[in-house]
């Protein structure tokens, strides 16, 4: 549920990404609106009324935009119009000023659009900020751990724990204390991705029959 400030949107090819709480930062002290309210009704069936100045219920039902597409997807449409289609550097000069984004000007002037797409959404909605924000705010605390699930990452399936050196073993506690302290020891846990076929999964592997199975 957007929001609920559960959900990040996103491009990894284009390298941005957004969530509500976002674009409620953004729209705030623009729209004089106090970020609680925002926070409700950014994302959802609700429209601005202009001439109220107020933000109502209903804009399917009154064939109104709803707040999100107008703030928030309007915008990006925009860029990528800019960008992508009308190629207008010019204008989108304007843009990158009016959003007050620092995009290096061997990046505006690239004449490649990816190159240049990349560079102006990364520097207005950067991917990294936006799910390490989602990390930190809605992941379980490295404290929560626990001393099954820690043993299970200091070690890899085919290898016991108790098989491990000493000195390893040893930073059991450490693991699961999850210390800020100077003088704790400093633990980096690197993991490896290896992109594989869906059926070599340990899910979708062939099963090996069972003796019943067998005799039947």
């Amino acid at each position: 549920e957007p929001s609920a400030g559960n959900v990040v949107f996103a491009s990894a090819y284009d390298g941005w990404a957004f969530a509500v709480e976002t674009f409620v930062k953004i729209y705030a002290s623009k729209l004089k609106m106090s970020e609680p309210v925002l926070r409700k009704t950014l994302w959802g069936d609700f429209y601005i009324n202009a001439k109220e100045k107020k933000i109502m219920r209903g804009a399917a039902a009154k064939g109104k935009k709803p707040i999100f597409v107008q703030l928030v997807l309007d915008n990006i449409w925009a860029l990528y119009q800019t960008v992508l289609v009308d190629k207008d550097k010019e204008k989108l000069e304007k843009m990158v000023g009016s959003l007050g984004l620092k995009v290096a000007p061997r990046d505006l002037r690239s004449t490649d659009p990816k190159v240049l797409l990349t560079a102006v959404m990364s520097s207005w909605l950067p991917i990294s900020d936006a799910v390490l924000s989602m990390v930190c705010s809605k992941l379980p605390s490295p404290k929560d751990l626990g001393t099954e699930r820690a043993k299970m990452l200091m070690c890899p399936q085919t290898v016991k724990f108790d098989s491990l050196p000493e000195k390893t073993q040893a930073l059991l506690d450490d693991f699961t204390a999850c210390s800020a302290d100077e003088n704790a020891p400093k633990i980096v846990f690197v993991s490896k991705m290896i992109p594989v076929n869906r059926s070599q999964l340990p899910q979708n592997r062939a099963k090996m029959l069972t003796e019943e199975e067998l005799r039947a």
